[in-house]
């Protein structure tokens, strides 16, 4: 039994072969150019940490902010504080924070990022309006990242 293979050697084939699989590659590429991405979605979360020595309350207030990136495209922090009314941010208490060049700080897809405020000892007598605020009223830290989009606390 003898199989008629001529149509390798035929060029019309091959020609068409190669048509179909450029049409193939062009529809993946269209496909993974227009696939929509996940939107980015953080999440912040904040600390409260108020440490004792030898069983009495130091006082030093801090608030670490953990803000996760589970987005499948990096941001850029532009800018950090407490939200007010109408997505404002209220950064007068910035001048706490101790974490070093938070502006700017790029995070990527499935990483995450703290950004520290120290308080101090004296912070509940200094500003009493502050501490309220902060610590009695549970203020939600926010992040604004260079989009102008807000997340903020839960």
């Amino acid at each position: 039994m003898q199989m008629n293979i001529s149509f390798l050697t035929d060029s019309t084939f091959w020609t068409a072969v190669s048509a179909i699989g450029t049409l193939l590659a062009v529809i993946v590429s269209l496909y993974i150019a227009n696939h929509p991405k996940k939107k980015t979605k953080i999440i912040v979360r904040n600390i409260y940490i108020i440490p004792t020595i030898y069983g009495k309350s130091s006082d030093t207030f801090q608030v670490i902010i953990t803000v996760l990136n589970l987005g499948d495209l990096p941001i850029i922090i532009y800018q950090c504080g407490i939200l007010g009314s109408n997505n404002s941010l209220e950064t007068t208490y910035n001048k706490y924070i101790v974490t070093q060049n938070y502006a700017g700080k790029i995070i990527k897809a499935g990483d995450a990022a703290e950004i520290k405020y120290n308080f101090g000892n004296s912070f509940n007598n200094d500003n009493p309006y502050g501490y309220n605020q902060i610590f009695t009223k549970g203020a939600r830290f926010a992040i604004r990242d260079t989009t102008n989009n807000i997340y903020f606390t839960a």
